[in-house]
């Protein structure tokens, strides 16, 4: 009887070589729906993150809209300048020499309203009109906009 020696790297080779001969369909057609379905998983897992990523987008958005209402409701101030008008010359207002304004900061905490306003709830509203009468009209666009503009009651020619 004769005898072969067969190196490693070549029984390795013979052994696959007789899988894939006797069950390789089979083993090959299980390998595909495999990468089939895990293909299907990735590209499922991919819409996801897409979504998940549009959904971080928004709540960014969001955050940072909150974030702007947030300091707008915070106590807002006006601040200016001084203003010297000492080294002013005119012919005609000589007084404007000694006018000056030192510099302001005022916290404006005026309250809030909602549109459209209802006469009834201006609190100043009895001694406003009792000074200034406003015409149907003009008191529409009042409740409508919160203010309105009317020429001077006071002298017409303005």
């Amino acid at each position: 009887m004769m005898s072969i020696k067969i190196s490693g790297k070549v029984s390795a080779v013979i052994i696959v070589l007789v899988i894939a001969s006797l069950g390789g369909g089979v083993w090959a057609g299980f390998t595909y729906s495999q990468l089939q379905s895990r293909s299907e998983y990735q590209n499922q897992i991919s819409q996801l993150q897409a979504e998940i990523d549009e959904l971080q987008n928004q709540i960014v958005s969001l955050q940072a809209t909150i974030d702007h209402l947030s300091r707008a409701l915070e106590t807002s101030t006006l601040q200016t300048e001084p203003i010297d008008l000492s080294g002013v010359e005119t012919e005609k207002l000589t007084f404007v020499k000694h006018y000056s304004l030192g510099p302001l900061n005022i916290s404006l905490q005026a309250p809030q309203y909602e549109l459209p306003l209802q006469i009834i709830k201006i609190s100043n509203f009895p001694e406003f009109s009792a000074n200034i009468s406003l015409s149907d009209a003009a008191l529409r666009l009042l409740e409508k906009n919160g203010f309105v503009v009317i020429s001077n009651p006071f002298n017409p020619k303005e």
